[in-house]
């Protein structure tokens, strides 16, 4: 595929398709990944009563993996076919995350997509002899509980606060 046509398919309208433009899709998921975080911290709130018995979550592990989805989707529209799907997601980062996030695009990638979409949770890692992983939360009110790492004997936990990821895709998805 070459620019013109890489570009025609991303922009052009698609009368055909269910979405007619593709980053109409985009859209779209963020659009659901909202949704998901409203009703979570309506949950949080006491705002939204369970129907059901049990424990709910605030889509603590369900935001992330619809932002790897989307962070593939948008990866591939900005590189095109001319890269594998890891290396676009790794180009995308390191063009439109903030500075603190892109110096980590593998581990991202490898921990956090891999592991949530094939076995819904994250992988672990070795790098450097350090056993990296990933834990998931949900605080919607960022002054307070930004994602941070902690780092003990051989082992490197990063907490991810999943509303800020999702916020982070989405302001680089838009730029």
């Amino acid at each position: 595929m070459n620019e013109k046509q890489r570009l025609g398919y991303i922009f052009d309208d698609h009368n055909e398709d269910y979405i007619s433009n593709r980053f109409g899709w985009l859209y779209a998921l963020l659009s659901d990944i909202r949704t998901l975080i409203d009703g979570g911290q309506g949950f949080v709130k006491g705002e939204i009563k369970p129907t059901l018995e049990g424990s709910h979550g605030a889509g603590n592990v369900s935001i992330p993996i619809l932002v790897c989805t989307g962070l593939e989707l948008a990866s591939k529209l900005y590189a095109g076919n001319k890269l594998n799907s890891a290396d676009s997601v790794i180009k995308f980062i390191e063009e439109f995350f903030p500075d603190e996030v892109k110096k980590i695009p593998r581990i991202l990638w490898n921990g956090i997509r891999n592991g949530t979409n094939h076995v819904f949770i994250p992988n672990t890692i070795l790098v450097f002899n350090n056993r990296i992983q990933f834990s998931f939360f949900v605080n919607h009110s960022f002054d307070k509980q930004q994602s941070y790492f902690t780092k003990s004997e051989g082992k490197i936990i990063i907490h991810i606060n999943s509303i800020q990821f999702y916020h982070i895709f989405e302001q680089a998805s838009l730029a």
